[in-house]
């Protein structure tokens, strides 16, 4: 008889598989500027590179989660693995910047399959506040998985052997890829088989319209926080003369923090906090964390003390979302498609990203970054409002 992890254990090996997944663009900051030497290429188009990862999720994540919905996560989620260790091996290999892209777009697939195949194998595992917890621990993924990938890349930037970060992503990958045979088979059991993928999705969505205002609010916080790690070594950099490891290592500490935000959200809910209370305090912090954060100032310690802070607000923000996602879901054999549209809109913002931030950085300046995030934090919180209209969270 074939061994099964425990459910707290098969909830880990989910979230590892998160955080394989994020951590491929997380190890692209700090060698972003070797990419950009080696291959004689701006910023911007490095910037392109990273944001390739998100392009098939910005096209196909609903449709990620509608598989979710109808096949095994287990399948999905070895499917993924051993398509990210190939990309990881042609991104080794690759003689020119394009080659990085194509690899990167093609590995879209794995972060498709992840995204929409771990919390769906979560969800249907969990209850009551162990959901909640749960679903706290699975938001973290994105911080944890940059952080994973910028300790995972910070060794080899600034030096010769920047493609050796390939190659052991490309290890967890297999390794985790694995693992899967011990997952508990958790295929749902709804009658949606052989449903046509657009129906299902126009019923979520006219049954369930506060699945697209989550969706709104994930894309908007996803611009912020994806625009602050991808940028922040950079800027440091050119601003401040800064060496890129120094700035890997803020952005790994940013995302520890994110990380702690993150689950205290998960912990104060289960105490009974409600879900307003901690959105005034994610959205005033991060109004702040923004402004200290790229005020034109020579002193590293608030650099670093507002980067912190940036880091407990993108955790307490993104950690609301996934808590608050099975809440509004009414029908539970749809929840891995109402996960592919809220992923799905964080994609769509994760592409371009990177382009507009370096480009409002190189062009306007880093007032304009503190500008966007104010507008786009505010954006969130109203997005967010209205998914707990007349909810009492």
């Amino acid at each position: 008889m074939r061994r099964q992890l425990s459910e707290g254990a098969s909830v880990k090996l989910a979230y590892a598989f998160g955080l394989l997944a994020v951590s491929s663009t997380g190890r692209m900051a700090p060698i972003a500027a070797d990419i950009a030497h080696a291959f004689s290429a701006s910023q911007t188009d490095v910037g392109r590179a990273i944001g390739m990862l998100f392009v098939l999720s910005a096209l196909g994540a609903t449709a990620g989660g509608w598989a979710a919905d109808h096949f095994r996560p287990r399948h999905m989620l070895i499917t993924a693995g051993l398509t990210i260790a190939a990309s990881d091996l042609a991104c080794f290999l690759s003689p020119h910047l394009l080659w990085i892209e194509i690899a990167r777009l093609l590995e879209g697939i794995g972060f498709v399959l992840i995204g929409a195949g771990a919390p769906a194998l979560i969800i249907r595992m969990t209850h009551g506040t162990t959901q909640l917890r749960a679903m706290a621990l699975w938001s973290t993924y994105f911080a944890a998985g940059m952080a994973c990938g910028a300790i995972l890349a910070a060794p080899f930037a600034g030096g010769a052997h920047w493609r050796t970060v390939f190659i052991l992503h490309g290890a967890a990958a297999i390794l985790l890829s694995m693992m899967v045979r011990w997952l508990p088979d958790k295929q749902n059991d709804s009658n949606l088989h052989t449903a046509n993928h657009f129906a299902v999705l126009y019923r979520t969505i006219t049954q369930q319209p506060r699945v697209l205002l989550l969706a709104g609010a994930f894309a908007c916080f996803t611009m912020a926080s994806f625009g602050v790690n991808v940028l922040l070594p950079t800027y440091l950099f050119e601003r401040y003369s800064f060496p890129p490891a120094l700035g890997a290592r803020l952005i790994i500490e940013t995302n520890i923090t994110t990380i702690i935000g993150a689950l205290m959200v998960g912990s104060l809910l289960a105490r009974g906090w409600t879900h307003y209370r901690l959105l005034g305090i994610a959205g005033a912090a991060a109004i702040m964390a923004a402004f200290l954060l790229f005020m034109d100032q020579l002193i590293f310690a608030i650099t670093g003390i507002s980067a912190i802070l940036w880091g407990v607000a993108t955790g307490f923000a993104v950690s609301l979302i996934m808590t608050r996602l099975p809440q509004i879901v009414t029908r539970h054999e749809t929840i891995g498609l109402a996960n592919g549209v809220v992923m799905q809109a964080g994609s769509l913002a994760a592409v371009v990203t990177p382009m507009l931030y370096f480009w409002l950085l190189d062009d306007l300046g880093p007032f304009s970054i503190f500008m966007a995030n104010t507008l786009l934090v505010g954006a969130y919180c109203a997005l967010m409002l209205g998914t707990l209209r007349s909810a009492n969270v």
